[in-house]
């Protein structure tokens, strides 16, 4: 019976471990969407200010500045 506990152990072990490692590895991920969201928000903000014509000198639209942002910052 001690064998088997053993083993449950050393098995729960090992999946802490494992879910262990896979948060550590999130953690870079989680930081670079974080600057991509900070990112977005601020370039959103900045054309949001801008007039009618001056986005349209950019090429833009007021109702495309959304999907703009979107494809630039937080597509993939």
């Amino acid at each position: 019976m001690s064998t088997t506990i053993q083993v449950r152990n050393h098995s729960e072990h090992q999946s802490l471990a494992s879910i262990i490692v896979e948060a550590m590895s999130a953690v870079p991920h989680f930081f670079v969407s974080l600057q991509k969201a900070t990112l977005a928000a601020r370039e959103y903000e900045r054309l949001g200010h801008l007039s009618d014509a001056e986005l349209n000198a950019h090429g833009l639209t007021r109702e495309g500045l959304s999907q703009y942002i979107s494809a630039k910052y937080l597509a993939k």
